[in-house]
């Protein structure tokens, strides 16, 4: 009898690159099974992994969608556990981020995303993210660029916020006030960079087949020297030596 195939995979990365360049490589390697739509999900599964089925349920029905983004809203008959707290930083960054970088998406912040597999896709995760900390905020900003410099769509046709039948807030998960400074921070680098310099790095490239091919390498090349652990560069260095 023949061994069934796995339906699960590891990527171990070689050192420490941040949850970010993480989630980019994981995409990355996710887009080279040939699937139709690949989506990511915060470890804790805050979003039930039952979700998927809607999110992919979307992507059948609406064509024109890229992208379905889970929206935590208290919405009567949805079980949604978050502190009130938490609620109100989540609206108030989600505020900031609409004036920051032109997304007015209500969730940006939500761990539960799926995209369809396409160009847009391989563009958007083709560069590694300049955020480390807010980087589904880059993912918004490269979306809305890509879409109004080579499509008719807008973000508001190609994103599609699903309210989120179940979300439970997991306890381990503190946020410092340097953490807030440093969301500030990147939100305004990345003003000045996607609303500013309109910067064209990540547009869809003319060779269609070009793209795809460099987004599905298993592994694209990123420098570790930010965000390393000391640690991590340490042995790097030694096995360089």
């Amino acid at each position: 009898m023949s061994k069934p195939a796995s339906r699960l995979s590891l990527l171990a990365l070689p050192v420490n690159y941040g949850k970010a360049e993480a989630v980019r490589q994981g995409v990355l390697r996710a887009r080279r099974s040939n699937a139709d739509f690949v989506g990511y999900w915060d470890a804790d599964l805050a979003t039930p992994l039952e979700a998927v089925i809607q999110f992919r349920d979307v992507l059948d029905r609406r064509q024109n969608v890229e992208l379905v983004v889970g929206t935590r809203q208290s919405l009567s008959g949805h079980d949604i556990n978050r502190t009130w707290s938490r609620r109100l930083l989540g609206h108030c960054f989600a505020m900031v981020a609409a004036t920051a970088v032109g997304v007015r998406v209500h969730d940006t912040q939500c761990g539960a995303k799926m995209f369809r597999c396409g160009r847009l896709l391989d563009t958007v995760f083709a560069s590694p993210f300049q955020s480390r900390w807010i980087f589904d905020v880059e993912i918004f900003a490269r979306v809305r660029s890509v879409l109004s410099s080579h499509t008719d769509a807008s973000l508001h046709e190609a994103v599609y916020e699903l309210p989120l039948d179940q979300w439970r807030e997991q306890s381990g998960s503190k946020l410092k006030g340097s953490d807030y400074l440093r969301a500030i921070t990147e939100l305004s680098s990345m003003f000045a960079q996607y609303t500013l310099w309109q910067s064209s790095e990540w547009q869809v490239a003319d060779d269609t087949a070009e793209l795809e091919e460099e987004a599905r390498a298993l592994v694209i090349p990123f420098s570790p020297r930010v965000g390393t652990r000391r640690g991590d560069a340490d042995d790097e260095r030694r096995d360089a030596a």
